[in-house]
């Protein structure tokens, strides 16, 4: 589900190979999600795990493209960080009781959001910026 692409590729290697990681963490959460060989807690106490690896590896990541983007002055960077936010928002609002309640069927829409997203962002909003830096990083 989570499969890298060169297709992603922003051909700059920082980013690159910090997206790889952020897809890697995503089928990660995936794997664990459709697992159906441990219990339902067990699922549960491993793929929240998962997803705290995911939101503090955003975090890192998210600083990194930030900080070279206000580097160079990025014009778009305020758009860029408003969607940066709105994902890190999600990320710390996905709610505990819903979790256990339903965890199988939330953590499959927290996947499904969270590869939506990224794909979205890195094809759509990321692209945006690549010219930019291949230009201004000379």
């Amino acid at each position: 589900m989570f499969t890298w692409d060169e297709k992603y590729s922003v051909g700059i290697e920082v980013i690159d190979q910090q997206h790889k990681k952020l897809f890697a963490i995503g089928e990660e959460i995936h794997d664990k999600i459709i697992k159906d060989s441990c219990e339902e807690d067990e699922c549960l106490v491993e793929a929240l795990k998962v997803l705290e690896e995911l939101k503090q590896y955003t975090v890192y990541h998210f600083t990194t493209e930030e900080e070279l983007l206000k580097k160079y002055n990025y014009m778009e960077l305020e758009n860029h960080l408003i969607q940066h936010d709105l994902f890190i928002n999600y990320l710390e609002d996905i709610d505990p009781k819903r979790l256990e309640k339903y965890p199988k069927e939330y953590l499959y829409e927290i996947m499904m959001y969270i590869s939506k997203w990224i794909f979205k962002h890195i094809s759509t909003v990321d692209f945006k910026y690549v010219d930019f830096l291949k230009i201004n990083m000379i």
